[in-house]
């Protein structure tokens, strides 16, 4: 029987801060920060001097790995003798490929599940991939992934953080994962880059730290270069600098943060983010663009409590605690994707593409005049229902 090993499992949707959560709980003398670990567990024996995302070919570690690896030796259990290390460090393992791996014996599992604003994770795709309009990163990449993400605080065999959390108490994060992995962090694993890492896979940003602080020459062109740069400037002028993540909230428009909000909103508040507010004006403007460009539905749907409370409220005025007595009519609707599968927002598990609210500056309804026709009808009967409301006095 082998000796115990522990892996902390990270579960997340991408740019989640993953990679940079996973080199700080790497930088103990008793862990070993991975980074996914479907990469090197199928990476080809011959191709080992690609192994190491920081050091490359002159890597002193994977190649013995691998030379040394028989095939049917559990990855982690060989990771763990030969690195020396009892904890190790990955993220979202595939389920007929690191997932299998951890299922051993000798293997303790520990899940740690980390969620960030959804705004943030779809401002950072958004970013990466400008040629994709926001309703196509939050319907068909973001929302499918975001709906089906596992959050479960009261569950204690899990330990569930946010990011933003994680920043704002880095020490004490050390502190509650320390205690739930069984591992004393001190907080100089706060300065991951200072600590001998030979990660397999990971965002380049927190790598290029790394290899800044080491002195090894970056190839190429570094995504968001500038920004780390930057990050890693003040990091090493001052030690409790908080890392600067979210650029979310000068990038995105008030149309772009209403379109989030009807796709992804109540899910973000259901994990602990407050929704954004919209005057009454810009609920009609936005909901009218969204509605005639859709063309996809042959009929507008109800409008939620949840729309009603977190959308219509002027910026001075409260919304309203309760949906009017008659109903209302949205003109706004947001699908759940179900069409043709492209790689989605949790790292390992396809999105779902489909239908949903169309984008303004689109060539034109796909039905014809008839959604058009919807769309004023639907609209006319909105006015209709907020007038009642001003009248009544819910608007102050």
């Amino acid at each position: 029987m082998s000796q115990p090993v522990t892996v902390v499992v990270i579960y997340s949707l991408s740019y989640t801060g993953t990679t940079w959560l996973n080199f700080v709980l790497g930088s103990h003398p008793d862990a070993f920060a991975l980074g996914p670990c479907d990469r090197p567990l199928g990476l080809a024996r011959d191709n080992a001097p690609q192994a190491c995302r920081v050091h490359g070919a002159s890597c002193p570690f994977w190649p013995r790995f691998y030379e040394s690896w028989a095939e049917e030796e559990n990855f982690f259990l060989h990771l763990a003798r030969l690195s020396g290390k009892r904890v190790i460090v990955t993220n979202n393992p595939l389920p007929q490929g690191g997932g299998k791996a951890l299922e051993h014996p000798d293997v303790v599992v520990k899940p740690i599940y980390l969620v960030r604003d959804g705004r943030a994770v779809a401002d950072s795709y958004a970013s990466k991939f400008p040629n994709l309009s926001f309703l196509e990163v939050c319907r068909d990449w973001l929302a499918p992934s975001f709906h089906q993400f596992q959050w479960d605080l009261d569950d204690p065999d899990r330990l569930c953080l946010r990011y933003e959390d994680v920043l704002a108490d880095q020490r004490g994060m050390l502190q509650r994962v320390g205690r739930f992995v069984g591992l004393d962090y001190h907080p100089r694993a706060l300065r991951f880059w200072e600590h001998d890492h030979h990660p397999a896979a990971g965002n380049q940003g927190p790598i290029f730290m790394i290899k800044q602080f080491q002195g090894i020459p970056v190839s190429g062109h570094s995504r968001d270069r500038a920004f780390y740069e930057e990050q890693y400037r003040k990091l090493l002028e001052n030690p409790d600098h908080q890392f600067e993540a979210d650029r979310w909230h000068e990038r995105r428009s008030t149309r772009e943060l209403f379109l989030f909000d009807m796709i992804c909103g109540k899910r973000n508040g259901e994990l602990g983010y407050g929704r954004d507010r919209f005057t009454a004006d810009e609920w009609l403007t936005f909901s009218a663009e969204w509605s005639v460009e859709r063309g996809e539905s042959d009929k507008p749907g109800p409008v939620s409590e949840e729309v009603t409370a977190a959308v219509v409220a002027d910026a001075a005025l409260p919304a309203p605690e309760s949906p009017p007595a008659e109903p209302v009519v949205a003109v706004v609707e947001s699908h759940l994707p179900a069409d043709e599968p492209k790689q989605g927002a949790l790292a390992g598990t396809p999105a779902l593409a489909g239908r949903g609210v169309g984008s303004v500056g689109a060539s034109g309804p796909r039905e014809g005049a008839s959604g058009a026709v919807l769309a004023v009808i639907a609209l006319a009967v909105v006015l209709g229902v907020l007038s009642l409301m001003a009248a009544s006095g819910v608007f102050g």
